[in-house]
């Protein structure tokens, strides 16, 4: 007993193999279900979880047949692709074709059976963020019952696209609980989601040139406001209110690219005037980038190289200081 309370006391993000099916049920804390091991012989598995700052992804392998039933939680979705590995799972008694979507609304409770040798992969999505994800990423509304159980049938490719998103979570280094915005891997699951969800609709984006261009100008605004933060897609769309295909396409009009690279070149730009304002100060390299909340400098470090032709140590030194004085006197006019 004192090894299982450890065990669920120090479950964490990442890999585990448990010999107790009952200890799934650490991954979950505040979820009320349960677990019965319907097949004989000892059982043997492995529990992956990911974390992000709003989505949560897991995956369960076993080696026995497990009944999971709980109570709804009205607080998430739970979505899980079905696949040749948990082909014989029964969903409240009916067995699914691999290459579906089982959706899992917040006031459907759990009641699933898995067949020997099983891997079940699923993603739990936030029911506030569910229906914001489809009308801010695609400009419609997913008509949808999140309340109950569905099941989709996306395109292989699309399907694929949301398993890697999943995969990617439970891979990715732990996003921080506090975070105010979504991981680039969280953003990029949902907006696999957005597309299975509403799959088939080319309807085109409509906003005139002009209101395209206003957009433009505000939302550069919005982006150099936030210069030092990380901002996603989401981010811009849900505060401008407008589908992500018609923001990258007015941004496209506008720069030739999409809004987040914009953001990553207008940063490089951002930190290149820093590292030139402090020359001959007593300042470092590593003190600029922290004021723009650069987490990887060595990255950032390669990406400003290939953008400038020279590193920030270079563009901080002494060489060339004429050079650099008569630009910064230009930039003080």
């Amino acid at each position: 007993m004192s090894n299982q309370l450890s065990f669920r006391a120090t479950l964490s993000q990442g890999e585990h193999r448990i010999d107790d099916f009952d200890l799934f049920a650490a991954a979950f804390p505040s979820w009320n279900g349960s677990f019965m091991q319907m097949s004989r012989g000892s059982f043997c598995g492995v529990l992956r979880t990911g974390m992000g700052s709003k989505l949560r992804a897991f995956s369960a392998e076993t080696n026995q047949a497990i009944l999971t039933r709980g109570d709804p939680d009205p607080e998430t979705v739970t979505l899980i692709p079905i696949t040749e590995r948990n082909a014989g799972t029964r969903w409240r008694g009916r067995t699914l074709d691999p290459g579906t979507l089982v959706i899992k609304g917040y006031e459907s409770g759990y009641h699933n059976q898995t067949s020997r040798d099983t891997r079940v992969d699923g993603l739990i999505v936030p029911s506030r963020l569910i229906d914001l994800t489809s009308s801010v990423l695609t400009g419609r509304t997913a008509e949808l019952d999140w309340t109950g159980w569905q099941v989709l049938r996306p395109s292989p490719a699309a399907l694929a696209r949301f398993r890697a998103g999943l995969k990617a979570i439970m891979t990715s280094p732990v996003h921080p609980p506090m975070a105010p915005s979504l991981s680039k891997h969280e953003e990029a699951c949902l907006r696999s989601l957005a597309d299975i969800l509403l799959e088939g609709s080319n309807k085109a984006p409509v906003l005139r040139q002009n209101a395209r261009a206003r957009l433009v100008r505000n939302a550069t605004a919005y982006l150099h406001d936030r210069i030092g933060e990380r901002v996603t897609a989401l981010d811009i769309c849900a505060h401008f209110e407008v589908s992500d295909r018609l923001l990258r396409l007015a941004f496209k009009e506008s720069y030739g690219m999409g809004p987040l690279t914009y953001l990553r070149v207008a940063r490089l730009h951002a930190v290149r005037a820093a590292l030139l304002q402090a020359r001959g100060r007593d300042v470092s390299v590593a003190e600029v980038l922290g004021r723009f909340s650069v987490t990887r400098p060595a990255a950032f470090a390669g990406e400003y190289r290939r953008h400038f032709g020279e590193p920030p140590s270079q563009t901080l030194g002494v060489r060339g200081w004429p050079g650099v004085q008569a630009m910064m006197r230009l930039l003080r006019e």
